[in-house]
């Protein structure tokens, strides 16, 4: 049986700048899709087959006023137990200013655990 974990994420993005800003959150592109969705801890699946993916608008892009915040909301989906890591995003800030383009650095690795269900216990 197959089942599949939906797991919301949220990113916490701050305005540092003095001006507003557009803020882009997107997948990181990888150059190969196995090598980036692929769970930490390795187990064997199928060829092309991957455990997680990200789902439903990943794309999202919102401004922000200076010394102002904004939670941005995607959701990834889980189909086996493993370690995962949530942080496989790019941030880009356009600063509004001057038109210039900027790929924050990466995120903190954010690591979420999924473990096999177990049946319950019949005592």
């Amino acid at each position: 049986m197959c089942r599949l974990c939906v797991l919301p994420v949220e990113v916490s993005l701050h305005n540092c700048h003095d001006a507003p800003v557009d803020v882009e959150v997107l997948p990181k592109p990888s150059v190969t899709a196995e090598a980036e969705q692929a769970p930490l801890v390795r187990m064997k699946t199928p060829p092309g087959s991957t455990a997680f993916c990200w789902v439903g608008g990943t794309h999202r892009k919102v401004r922000i006023q200076p010394a102002q915040e904004a939670i941005v909301r995607v959701s990834a989906c889980l189909s086996r137990a493993a370690v995962y890591d949530m942080s496989a995003l790019v941030v880009r800030v356009t600063k509004l200013d001057s038109k210039e383009r900027v790929d924050q650095r990466s995120l903190a690795p954010s690591l979420v655990v999924l473990e096999e269900a177990r049946p319950a216990s019949t005592d």
